[in-house]
């Protein structure tokens, strides 16, 4: 108000001059925030990236800084290292003692599984035909009388 005053240049561009320069400060923080770490595990998400481009989920980029920009919004957090502490939205997969699943490559599946099926497009699950094929099986087996 005191500008507004003083300069008779109205408070209101005062306040949004300062709302740029606090976004462009958090823009500037976040991109020189990213770390080796966080572009390291962009090359452990590589298959869904590749999916998740040629569904239109992801924009194709060389890039590992927008890569790690785009998929913190994708994914909805704001540093991929957080991922593994981050509550689970789904159970894990059954697995063997010895094979652990990849934290980081299950988020970010699961995100794109829910994404495909707010749309609607299954043909861009990978390995779908494979399982078309195998649904007369998995029907018997569902239905079949277990061991007494």
């Amino acid at each position: 108000m005191k500008l507004e005053v003083a300069l008779g240049i109205e408070a209101s561009f005062w306040i949004r001059l300062q709302a740029n320069y606090d976004r462009a400060l958090i823009e500037f923080e976040e991109i020189n925030g990213i770390t080796d770490d966080e572009i390291a595990i962009t090359e452990r998400l590589q298959e869904i990236i590749e999916n998740g481009c040629s569904a239109g989920w992801l924009t194709k980029t060389d890039d590992p800084i927008s890569r790690v920009l785009e998929l913190r919004r994708k994914l909805g957090i704001s540093n991929l290292l957080a991922i593994p502490n981050l509550p689970r939205r789904g159970a894990f997969r059954a697995q063997a003692k010895e094979e652990a699943t990849d934290p980081y490559v299950f988020y970010a599946g699961q995100a794109f599984s829910e994404w495909i099926g707010r749309i609607g497009q299954a043909e861009y699950i990978p390995g779908i035909e494979n399982l078309k094929d195998k649904l007369p099986a998995i029907k018997e087996v569902m239905f079949a009388e277990g061991e007494k």
